[in-house]
């Protein structure tokens, strides 16, 4: 029994390994396209960007380089709706990465099929406080993993958007996969 939950363990541990891995791409390619924002609006120095985004959390840095979006393309407002799918999603995903990442993991299981571990985290309200708990299969991590990949692969779609002048955002990022980041459903699998 102890061999399966050791090998559990690190089927689990790998997953989530890869998880983060590319989770930190897509921060770093958010980065890239706040300093490729800044930059072609004039800064000279990249190390100022750096300082500013320096140990920045992914929400907030969502949240700035939306706004810089906002700036760069003032008065084309259809093209910033569509965009806005995107962020909206990738929002979702940072939740679901938070959750693992900050939660407190539990895997004692020696029949598990498929591989999974459970996972808690305190929840507080202006009442007090609540526990979260999922059942985490590793088929769901490569799930959430491969979906902050494409995350990652459209927001370097729109960092290479935001060189061409005349490029449309909704021809260069197409609906459908934006709407492949969709998350269908929470750890637990309710909607």
């Amino acid at each position: 029994m102890k061999e399966n939950t050791a090998e559990n363990n690190h089927n689990i541990f790998e997953g989530l390994g890869q998880l983060v891995i590319e989770f930190e791409r897509l921060i770093l390619t958010l980065k890239v396209s706040i300093y490729t924002l800044l930059i072609l609006d004039g800064l000279k120095e990249v190390r100022y960007a750096r300082v500013m985004l320096a140990e920045l959390t992914a929400y907030p840095m969502l949240q700035k380089f939306r706004s810089l979006l906002s700036i760069r393309y003032v008065g084309r407002d259809l093209e910033l709706k569509h965009v806005d799918r995107l962020f909206v999603l990738t929002e979702g995903l940072i939740s679901q990465r938070n959750f693992m990442v900050h939660g407190s993991w539990f895997n004692d299981r020696t029949e598990s099929d498929p591989i999974t571990a459970e996972i808690f985290k305190d929840k507080t309200f202006k009442r007090g406080v609540d526990e979260e708990s999922h059942i985490l299969s590793t088929a769901q991590m490569q799930d959430l993993t491969e979906k902050i990949r494409q995350a990652d692969s459209l927001f370097t779609t729109l960092n290479l958007c935001i060189y061409e002048p005349g490029c449309d955002l909704r021809q260069k990022l197409a609906s459908a996969k934006i709407e492949r980041l969709k998350i269908q459903s929470d750890f637990n699998g309710n909607n």
